[in-house]
């Protein structure tokens, strides 16, 4: 092997190189790319990665370090040869590693097996989201099913998450889980789907609620504060926070002045309008 140096002139090295991992260095084909912001001319060199064939061009100062390796950020990347165990039970089959095609680009589109650590499924996923941080190797199911405490929305929905169920499969073999709502408007509680619920701008009000009521948030955040402040229904003295809804006493929904709001059951909510 060609021994590495440190840095030489303009014009010093005229062969190409071969790295040990069968990256190529055409030193022979350099060419200047303008000027850094000092002055000095930039010289740039094509190299050819060793894994995917991939030639793209960079700094003679990069190519020059003793470490480089040629190999491209994808498969730089991949090189990992061991297993790894996550620390909620998940593996990544970095053995097992498969070319998957081509991106548009033409670089070579790298997979990896990866077992989930909670419901044991095995699935495909590509090496650059593996080896992105902060992932978890959990599928998409369970993760979006991790949450155990219920959740108060803004309106005044609650989401059940603590109650959450199994119902049956999806045609892609996943789990289907559903978990109970509260519309924070009419008080009804209906299952909606897991995913759903963790949607970015789930309001958790029912059907009907969502399109006839339009509320402000600050009527939405007064009404929140008195169902927690009174706790009970001022009507029949119904001590059950989670079930209490907000009565508007002239019928406006859009008038939410603190005068014009009751703390009430459903069952006396129901009363009053009927009569």
């Amino acid at each position: 092997m060609t021994r590495r140096v440190a840095k030489r002139g303009k014009r010093g090295r005229k062969r190409d190189e071969r790295l040990p991992n069968g990256s190529t260095v055409y030193w022979s084909r350099r060419f200047e790319d303008g000027q850094y912001a000092n002055g000095e001319t930039r010289w740039r060199v094509p190299v050819r990665c060793g894994q995917c064939g991939q030639v793209r061009e960079v700094n003679t100062s990069t190519a020059r370090r003793p470490k480089f390796s040629g190999l491209c950020s994808i498969c730089a990347q991949i090189e990992r040869t061991e297993d790894e165990e996550l620390e909620n039970g998940s593996i990544v089959y970095w053995s097992r590693q498969f070319k998957d095609g081509r991106y548009p680009g033409g670089r070579i589109h790298w997979r990896i097996p990866v077992r989930c650590g909670k419901c044991g499924r095995v699935r495909r996923v590509c090496t650059s989201t593996a080896q992105s941080q902060g992932f978890t190797g959990l599928c998409q199911s369970c993760t979006r099913v991790e949450r155990t405490e219920d959740e108060e929305l803004e309106n005044g929905s609650i989401v059940y998450w603590s109650r959450r169920f199994k119902d049956g499969q999806r045609p892609s073999g996943r789990i289907h889980w559903r978990v109970p709502v509260r519309c924070g408007q009419c008080g009804q509680v209906r299952e909606i789907d897991a995913l759903t619920a963790q949607m970015q701008g789930f309001t958790g009000l029912c059907f009907f609620c969502a399109i006839q009521h339009q509320r402000t948030p600050s009527g939405n955040a007064l009404k929140v504060q008195l169902r927690r402040e009174h706790g009970r229904c001022q009507v029949c003295g119904l001590a059950e926070p989670d079930i209490l809804v907000i009565h508007h006493k002239d019928g406006d929904r859009e008038n939410n002045d603190e005068s014009n709001l009751m703390v009430l059951c459903p069952n006396c909510h129901a009363r009053i309008h009927r009569s």
